[in-house]
């Protein structure tokens, strides 16, 4: 059976995972190819098993190769381009002879032999590192709701396209299309939120995926202990994973939607202005401090001339830095 694999120019993992869409194929053709009628049940298990094995492998594989090119694009080190065997070999250029009034230039860096090359670091691009952080999240809350919160026999969803690689990563983006339009925060959140519920659950002996309106509001009640707003934002979290993700919450029940507002004792009050003498101040002392004093003080005019919130301040993101 190698033999007639490697007769059909398979050589590595991904030519054998891309070589069949399905083990039915690979084995009417290995059977052909062999000249026999078919295999037993045995052996076509395990070509099953190594076929997902190898798709596996080639997906991984797949995706180191762009990882690699990623890192070769962004880098700041030039390196040698791929050439063929029928490509001519680049030459040197002519080394001069010494002389001890001219000091040849260091190589820093890769590259090829003669070129001089200045490397310099690049900074890492704010995007990409929120990116990563985006999809570490989708992926968390795939793996909570996948648990807890999806209805697979509802959606149609066999435990065969869970065992497939390529088939999980295409339920996974096509479940969490919604949730890879909010933010890292607001993400976090709502996995922070879920599993909350999970822990309260776990404690309390009540079911996670179907709660009655009673343990649900009596959850709420005892989140709200936490502050004026705390159950009002715990109320949003579990109705976006109702509405976004099909939780069978009883988010409308008469004994659950009290908590969806804030604490009737709570009340948005504005702190007092900051006079003109205070900031001049604060900005003399800004002149003559040093060190971490110095750079409390900062903080302080920067909270002041943003006239934000120190939350909003949490959530802002380094861009870029202009130096002056």
């Amino acid at each position: 059976m190698i033999e007639a694999i490697h007769g059909l120019g398979v050589e590595t993992c991904v030519d054998f995972s891309h070589m069949w869409s399905s083990t039915r194929e690979c084995v009417a053709e290995l059977a052909r190819l062999m000249g026999r009628d078919g295999f037993d049940e045995g052996i076509v298990k395990k070509l099953n098993r190594k076929l997902k094995a190898a798709q596996s492998e080639a997906q991984f594989q797949m995706e180191d190769a762009i990882k690699q090119v990623v890192q070769e694009r962004r880098s700041s080190v030039a390196t040698s381009p791929a050439r063929s065997s029928s490509s001519h070999p680049v030459k040197a250029p002519p080394v001069p002879p010494p002389s001890n009034r001219i000091r040849p230039l260091q190589v820093a860096g890769g590259g090829d032999v003669g070129v001089r090359v200045v490397s310099c670091p690049l900074p890492l691009d704010p995007h990409t590192k929120e990116e990563v952080a985006r999809q570490k999240k989708l992926y968390a809350i795939f793996e909570v709701a996948l648990k807890y919160v999806l209805n697979l026999a509802e959606l149609g969803i066999t435990s065969e396209m869970l065992q497939d690689p390529l088939q999980w990563r295409s339920l996974r983006d096509t479940t969490m299309a919604g949730a890879a339009r909010l933010s890292v925060n607001r993400l976090g959140a709502l996995l922070s939120a879920f599993k909350r519920w999970l822990k309260y659950c776990k404690d309390g002996e009540t079911s996670p995926m179907e709660p009655s309106p009673l343990q649900l509001s009596q959850f709420l009640k005892l989140v709200a202990y936490g502050g004026p707003t705390a159950s009002a934002s715990m109320h949003a979290a579990l109705k976006w994973w109702c509405v976004s993700l099909g939780a069978a919450f009883p988010i409308d029940h008469w004994m659950v939607r009290p908590f969806r507002f804030n604490s009737s004792a709570h009340a948005g009050r504005q702190a007092p202005e900051l006079e003109p003498w205070e900031f001049t101040n604060i900005l003399l002392l800004l002149q003559r401090l040093t060190g971490t004093h110095k750079l409390l003080a900062a903080m302080v005019l920067l909270t002041a001339v943003s006239c934000i919130r120190y939350e909003h301040v949490q959530r802002s993101t380094f861009v870029a830095f202009h130096d002056s």
